[in-house]
């Protein structure tokens, strides 16, 4: 049985943004949050690991040998996580592509235009194709997967 990951991105953050910081207060002003948050993702982790990652000092808190050796899984950990995000971001493709409509004649005689150009307007990154049929070639159009939407004359089969 496949077991889920014991602890969070967001304690995995505060860890490695405490190590590299040197501080709660650090991490806390590096990650925009509260010292406090920081501290108890900080101690959730400790848990979750059954030991000490840092040793409090006056000043700061410095990485334990543990802490040392964590660190290259933490890091990959949120590495792939933010490239997962930016691949994921880099790949959103709505409002792309092209959509398909069908009319019977020409659309400005159903008031179209309107409707086109305000389509285009809102969607730049989209194309738009427009066919003009009959209303039995276009609703078949529709039906196969060719067309996205149509504009027919009713009774249509």
């Amino acid at each position: 049985m496949e077991q889920t990951a014991p602890f969070t991105l967001s304690q995995l953050e505060c860890f490695l943004a405490t190590l590299q910081q040197g501080s709660f207060t650090g991490a806390a002003d590096a990650l925009g949050v509260s010292q406090p948050a920081v501290a108890e993702q900080i101690a959730r982790l400790e848990r979750i690991v059954g030991q000490s990652l840092f040793v409090r000092k006056t000043r700061g808190v410095a990485p334990t040998a543990a802490a040392r050796e964590f660190e290259p899984w933490a890091r990959g950990v949120v590495d792939a996580s933010r490239g997962a995000a930016a691949w994921i971001g880099a790949s959103d493709t709505v409002g792309q592509g092209t959509v398909a409509i069908g009319t019977l004649g020409s659309p400005h005689h159903y008031g179209l235009a309107d409707l086109i150009a305000s389509f285009v307007s809102a969607n730049p990154r989209a194309r738009l194709r427009v066919e003009g049929r009959n209303s039995s070639t276009t609703a078949e159009a529709v039906r196969s997967g060719e067309l996205d939407a149509a504009v027919v004359a009713l009774p249509v089969d």
